[in-house]
């Protein structure tokens, strides 16, 4: 059985009855919210809550004086010409794709952090076959992934590990046939 309650945006939340008396985030406006206990009575939202409070106060937007923002999709004002969320213009605004809204790829993982660990393994594959000046930098682009997955409590994709890996092949490479030349040119020399 789930537990089922409002926030102050409008968006019904259902969450496990373990989440009972802890602390949640509103999937649409990113609010904390206090989870009531399974089985509690439920007050009234809280926008409704808060114009009890305030008598003053303007009443609440419902969801038909709101509209999905072209850009970003965020519920705005119906007569918005400017996104709260995205700051973009709405006349002629284009929708973002998901790489521009940074959302999460496969997984749940960041796609900033995809993106490093995808890049550190491309380099470390041309530092390794093609141009050995590319495997230091797949070498640090791949420890750069680990290290931002880590932040965000993920475990690191393979694909950085495995580009920090061939950066570090290929950069010992690039080092040993540097000193073989320097010493092939100095044992040639008269």
């Amino acid at each position: 059985m789930s537990i089922e309650f409002s926030c102050a945006c409008g968006q019904v939340i259902a969450v496990p009855e373990q989440m009972g008396g802890k602390k949640g985030k509103c999937p649409r406006c990113g609010s904390i919210l206090d989870v009531p206990f399974a089985g509690a009575a439920v007050a009234a939202p809280f926008a409704a809550s808060a114009a009890a409070v305030a008598p003053g106060a303007p009443p609440a937007a419902s969801p038909a004086d709101e509209k999905p923002c072209p850009v970003c999709g965020e519920r705005i004002k119906a007569l918005a010409i400017k996104c709260r969320f995205c700051g973009e213009f709405l006349a002629g605004a284009r929708p973002m794709s998901p790489a521009q809204r940074n959302e999460p790829a496969f997984g749940g993982v960041p796609r900033e952090v995809t993106d490093a660990a995808n890049l550190a393994m491309v380099l470390g594959i041309i530092g390794l076959t093609v141009c050995g000046l590319c495997a230091p930098f797949a070498a640090w682009k791949g420890s750069e992934a680990r290290a931002l997955a880590r932040q965000h409590s993920f475990e690191p994709p393979s694909a950085a590990t495995a580009g920090m890996i061939m950066g570090l092949i290929g950069s010992t490479m690039l080092v040993a046939c540097v000193l073989a030349v320097v010493v092939w040119i100095a044992l040639s020399m008269p």
